[in-house]
């Protein structure tokens, strides 16, 4: 067997973990891409990206569609999709998601506390008339910025 071949040779661990995180990371940010695109984006040979996808597809996070070249050219085009079409705007790490979504709403948390506080602050009557129409700017802010809601 010559290993030096592609169709034969196999990646290392470390190295199919790396192009794995690459191809998601590029259909995360890039949006649907067909094989050679993605092999270009991850600076993959096509037959390593494409035995990655094969496993990538067997999950939700990656979908193919098939759709007619732009050009009218015969054919098809095989598009890789990550989550039905999702484009972020960075790509996301997935083995850190769940700690990353955690930390997230700790600082939630702790943006609503202090959101309350602020609010107990400019509550209090003012001393001064500046002070007085400083607060009522913010207090005004805070109350009519779209989506705030009391924490729980």
């Amino acid at each position: 067997m010559d290993w030096s071949c592609p169709m034969t040779a196999r990646l290392s661990w470390d190295e199919t973990s790396a192009l794995t995180e690459n191809i998601v990371a590029a259909l995360q940010t890039g949006g649907s891409q067909t094989l050679p695109e993605l092999a270009v984006a991850c600076g993959s040979d096509e037959i390593y990206v494409s035995r990655v996808l094969d496993i990538l597809v067997t999950t939700p996070l990656v979908s193919v569609n098939v759709a007619p070249h732009e050009d009218d050219s015969a054919g098809n085009k095989v598009m890789y999709t990550y989550c039905e079409g999702k484009v972020l705007p960075y790509p996301v790490k997935l083995k850190t998601l769940r700690s990353d979504i955690n930390e997230e709403m700790k600082a939630i948390s702790k943006t609503y506390e202090s959101l309350g506080e602020l609010r107990k602050l400019l509550l209090v009557p003012p001393s001064r008339d500046s002070d007085a129409e400083l607060k009522k700017y913010i207090l005004y802010s805070m109350e009519s910025m779209p989506g705030q809601e009391e924490p729980c």
